[in-house]
């Protein structure tokens, strides 16, 4: 476990490089990809032509201490894009101070729908989402107007998934390039060019329908009329929510349901376990379903319950490799007190409240583990290269701080930096044909300035109030 640490992954990558017969190479990272290439950077830069980090993790950042840090920044910038624009700002005046007594109001008095609460909870969740669903950002000044005055329409809709609606798929930069000049085209070549365009959307179709296709083959235990294997297991498992695959498995009740296959798969297990674990309607209408399913029936729901117990396996196996890095590279420059100092920093204390439990869960499980490796003096300070380097960073990045990209980028003497304004973690995926461009148009030549102008069209056309669209009109 020792040799698990960034710094040999660092030596390992340039090894890498070597041995598959690369005299350079580029580099690219996302999330703890970016620390990786940043040591990279340091530790092994021969050979290394340019490199670009997305979604930047700082070395000299305490991750979990700033844990909540990277929400706290994506709320400010979206308020700081709505008072960059002039309707925007005129329509949702002083959004940041509303948005924080918002968050007391529904603290103090949570709102009740008919089959949920609107709490502060529900509605950082929404402004989390944000983070991997583009267009949502233009209703979140709407919607916060709204719930000031208890309208719950628009909170409802993105809930429900009808907001925003459906992208509509962009045009790849050949294709601007081609439709900008195509009255300068021939006859043969305009006849050439709409014929791919044709091609490229009967593409884009067939990409959702394959999307589609493999969406119902990933999900088989969900057709219209479920099985009696899939309705006892729905019946263990819906009232559990996210119990069953959380990382640490304290519930004796999932140990238990996790493990019946372990046994042999029959009516007898599956009625002892229901007696144990349930009582009243549940327990009755388990033992009804057992004793209604047949020897091929319990067959199917062992397979079922081992295919949870899988993902689970997966969730743990990522969760203990997570510590190998979290116990021994941040622990002590990353603790629990370093996360109650870093509060002050907050524009909204009810963030840093949210991400408290957790932050104190994760740094638990360091307490006992092994201390069995020292980083180097300067692991946990900033990186400083002459290599080229392209620093992406998006407004709604949820995991890694949108600072943390000016953090980096200072220190980087040939480094850029690309903000992209409606992108989430990863911008070269939320950051759609504009990040891939630029991404590209860096990696072909990496000491020539990157053209950021595509950014300003991804800027959120923010939703007015009805009124005002009105005005508009």
């Amino acid at each position: 476990i020792s040799q698990v640490n960034t710094e040999n992954n660092a030596r390992d990558v340039a090894l890498l490089a070597g041995a598959l017969g690369y005299e350079d190479y580029n580099l690219f990272g996302i999330s703890y990809g970016t620390r990786l290439a940043l040591e990279v950077m340091r530790q092994a830069p021969d050979g290394l032509r340019s490199v670009i980090i997305d979604s930047v993790s700082a070395p000299d950042v305490p991750g979990y201490a700033e844990d909540a840090i990277p929400l706290d920044e994506a709320v400010q910038q979206l308020f700081a894009m709505c008072e960059a624009d002039e309707a925007c700002e005129a329509a949702y005046p002083d959004l940041q101070a509303r948005f924080s007594a918002l968050l007391d109001q529904l603290d103090e008095a949570p709102i009740e729908l008919e089959d949920s609460t609107i709490d502060v909870e529900a509605v950082l969740e929404v402004f989390g989402q944000r983070n991997s669903q583009r267009g949502l950002s233009a209703y979140m000044p709407l919607m916060i107007s709204e719930l000031e005055a208890g309208t719950t329409d628009t909170f409802e809709a993105i809930q429900a998934g009808e907001l925003p609606p459906a992208a509509v798929p962009e045009q790849t930069a050949l294709q601007r390039a081609v439709f900008s000049r195509l009255g300068e085209l021939s006859s043969t070549a305009q006849v050439a060019a709409l014929s791919a365009t044709r091609t490229y959307d009967t593409g884009t179709e067939l990409q959702g329908e394959a999307t589609r296709l493999w969406s119902s083959l990933a999900n088989p235990d969900d057709p219209v009329q479920p099985t009696l294997a899939q309705r006892f297991d729905r019946g263990v498992t819906e009232p559990l929510g996210d119990t069953i695959s959380r990382y640490v498995l304290d519930d004796e009740l999932v140990q238990a349901y996790l493990a019946l296959p372990l046994g042999e798969a029959t009516t007898a297990a599956l009625v002892a376990f229901a007696d144990e674990y349930f009582n009243g309607l549940e327990r009755d209408e388990l033992v009804a379903l057992a004793n209604a399913m047949t020897p091929e029936d319990v067959e199917a729901l062992f397979e079922i319950i081992h295919g949870e117990s899988l993902a689970v396996e997966r969730d743990m196996t990522q969760y203990i490799t997570l510590l190998y890095y979290v116990c021994n590279e941040d622990i002590p420059f990353d603790s629990v007190e370093a996360f109650e100092a870093s509060r002050e920093r907050y524009a909204f204390s009810q963030i840093a409240d949210r991400f408290e439990e957790p932050v104190k869960n994760i740094l638990a499980n360091c307490d006992d583990y092994p201390d069995t490796w020292q980083e180097s003096d300067d692991f946990h300070t900033p990186v400083t290269s002459d290599v080229p380097t392209l620093v992406m960073v998006g407004n709604n990045d949820t995991q890694t701080a949108f600072s943390s990209g000016e953090r980096v980028v200072r220190t980087l003497d040939n480094g850029q930096l690309a903000q992209f304004p409606d992108a989430g973690h990863g911008t070269i995926v939320y950051g759609g044909r504009c990040a891939q461009d630029i991404a590209t148009a860096f990696t072909n030549a990496p000491l020539n300035e990157v053209d950021l102008s595509c950014t300003e069209d991804l800027r959120p056309a923010f939703v007015l109030p009805p009124e005002d669209e009105a005005d508009l009109e």
